[in-house]
């Protein structure tokens, strides 16, 4: 069974007061029709409460000597907590008609009744239990609804500030109950304080209250809209968080991978360079075998080639160099010139043979010169000899 609050505006009509000072009206606290009853995410569900349901005489019965608040407690009454919220009571007797349920309402609390004056309580508002047949339709004069209100069953009446079923539904009050005098309240505008019929307090009240009730539907769909576009931004930022994200995950995969691949290079690197120590062994190594290690191929090639060169000018030209290192070409012209080469190391025996070869080719120039014909008139003439002296170191 589901509970409904259902609040209905009054205009002041037929009050009295009763010897104990408690204002008694009729009131018109139920109808009949399509009430709307918004939910939790925002959707307007609007329910039928049909005649038959309305003026079923049990459903009659519950409104009559029912507990009346002011504004709607926060729990339904009953034994336990009633005393703490009444401010009256309804009559017995309950009539249906031409679609309204019609009871009479005693208002025995001083502030309530104050506030029904004022006109601060200006509505009327039934709580009540009530059956949801969940079946949509079409009502007889053809407006739509979304479900059927059945077996209503009242558990109080509320005074209250807004209603649900329009200014049909309300407390007749029609003068003040204490004379004859035209009945007067206290309207506040911008915190201005005037005194007005209180007719007039009513409607000013009713219209402000539906027009901040417009604006504040203005602002709530304004406020829809703007939450809409920033779950849009929002959507579109996470996708670009997630991107980054991804991005950011592939790039430290690639990083790891290149960092991968230069560890493995680097071990190839440590593999190739010579261990500590061996390149001093490979400079002895080279030592042993006449080779001097800072010798390119080409610095090799050139020394061997002037070598050969200057030892078959000492030794003639029969002599065979073929297979013999260059120092062992070198130690041959220092033998044939009679020069001690036991126990000499490879700096002294080179030092010697360029020494050799420098002293074979001043000797020779010598030669030459002094094959030369004598001078006439002061003109020398320089004639290459025939068959040119080849130097040779002469024991």
């Amino acid at each position: 069974m589901a509970i409904r609050l259902d609040r209905f505006t009054f205009t002041p009509r037929r009050a009295e007061r009763t010897p104990e000072g408690y204002l008694r009206c009729d009131a018109s606290v139920a109808r009949v029709g399509i009430l709307e009853y918004p939910q939790p995410d925002g959707r307007v569900v609007r329910e039928y409460r049909p005649p038959e349901e309305m003026s079923d005489p049990k459903a009659l019965a519950t409104f009559g000597g029912k507990a009346v608040t002011l504004e709607h407690p926060p729990e339904m009454l009953n034994a336990e907590n009633t005393r703490q919220y009444a401010v009256g009571f309804t009559g017995t007797e309950v009539v249906y008609d031409q679609g309204f349920v019609r009871v009479v309402v005693t208002v025995t609390d001083r502030e309530a009744i104050d506030a029904v004056l004022r006109g601060d309580a200006v509505e009327v508002s039934a709580g009540y239990e009530v059956d949801i047949d969940p079946t949509p339709g079409v009502t007889p004069d053809g407006q739509q609804y979304d479900a059927i209100q059945r077996n209503v069953r009242c558990n109080h009446l509320a005074l209250t500030r807004r209603g649900r079923a329009g200014p049909e539904v309300r407390l007749h009050l029609d003068k003040h109950p204490d004379s004859g005098r035209r009945t007067m309240a206290q309207l506040t505008l911008d915190n201005a304080t005037f005194e007005v019929p209180e007719a007039v307090a009513a409607a000013v009240t009713t219209h402000l209250r539906t027009r901040r009730r417009d604006q504040e539907e203005e602002e709530e769909k304004k406020m829809g809209s703007l939450l809409e576009g920033m779950g849009s931004r929002l959507e579109r930022l996470e996708a670009c968080s997630e991107k980054m994200r991804k991005d950011q995950e592939e790039m430290q995969l690639r990083l790891g991978q290149i960092l991968d691949t230069l560890q493995q290079l680097l071990a190839r690197l440590e593999m190739m360079l010579p261990a500590e120590g061996a390149e001093a062994e490979d400079e002895d190594d080279n030592e042993k075998m006449n080779v001097p290690p800072t010798e390119t191929l080409d610095s090799l090639v050139e020394e061997r080639f002037r070598v050969v060169a200057a030892a078959r000018q000492i030794l003639g030209d029969g002599y065979d160099w073929r297979g013999k290192s260059t120092d062992e070409i070198r130690k041959d012209a220092l033998r044939s010139a009679g020069i001690s080469i036991e126990d000499r190391s490879l700096e002294y025996l080179r030092a010697r043979f360029d020494a050799l070869v420098e002293t074979a080719g001043s000797n020779a120039l010598r030669s030459a010169l002094d094959s030369l014909p004598a001078t006439t008139g002061g003109l020398l003439q320089v004639r290459p000899p025939s068959n040119p002296a080849r130097f040779a170191y002469q024991k």
